[in-house]
This record gives C-alpha cells, structure tokens and sequence, in this order.
C-alpha cells in the first residue's frame, strides 16, 4: 500500500516533533541527527514502548528535507576537527514554515498522526506550535 502524496508516517511525526522541541528548548538554529535519537529514547523510555531504530529517524529525516518539512546544514570539516575531533562533520536540522505546518496539522489531527513513542513530546510541543 502506497502513502498518499505529501502524507506523513508516525515516525516522520515524531522527528518533527522532536526537532520543534529541542530546538525550541535549546534557542539553537538546529539539533544534529544524534539528538533526534536519543530524544526518541528518552520518549520511548517514559512510555515503555520500543523506540526507532536510529535508522529509522535518520531515514525520516531524509525524507524530510527531500519533501522541503526540514531543513540542513552541514559543518564543514575544519570545524567539525576543531569542536568534535576523530567524529564526521555533524548535519544540523531545523523545521522550515512547511515542516511548523505539517507538524501542527498533524498535531490537530488533520493529517497523519504522532507515534504511541512521541505521546510524551506532543503535549510539550503542541503548545508552542499553536
């Protein structure tokens, strides 16, 4: 079966949610990939039930950015050397204006709909979309 176009997964939900509230939290421009992971654990923690795998959200990110919903940048290696020597120049993801409204219809049930893994995140993130 074929999602319709445009449509959003739960676990596309979930990054979204996840990108909105720690960057949100943290007053940065963007979150790396690593963070989404570890803030689905956290969730998932909280929740007791299975968290994605980290393939799983970096392929929801992926995605993300194809369809406009995130946006990237990428370090370049001599600051990814000298802030985080011996690991790989780190991928930073923000929400663009699609991505606040896909989460907010999402969030309002008008498409798609957050994984049981999010259910922590969303009323924390609900509030700051509206």
């Amino acid at each position: 079966m074929r999602r319709k176009q445009g449509a959003l997964v739960p676990n596309e939900v979930g990054v979204l949610c996840a990108v909105h509230r720690l960057t949100k939290e943290r007053s940065s421009w963007g979150v790396h990939g690593y963070e989404v992971v570890q803030e689905a654990y956290r969730a998932a923690d909280t929740s007791r039930i299975a968290p994605p795998t980290a393939a799983t959200v970096y392929r929801a990110l992926k995605r993300l950015e194809t369809i406009g919903a995130v946006e990237a940048t990428r370090e370049d290696t001599d600051t990814a050397h000298s802030e985080h020597p011996g690991t790989p120049p780190r991928t930073y993801y923000r929400l663009t204006d699609l991505g606040r409204g896909l989460l907010a219809d999402a969030l309002h049930g008008r498409s798609g709909s957050a994984p049981d893994w999010w259910a922590t995140l969303v009323p924390a993130v609900r509030f700051t979309v509206d």
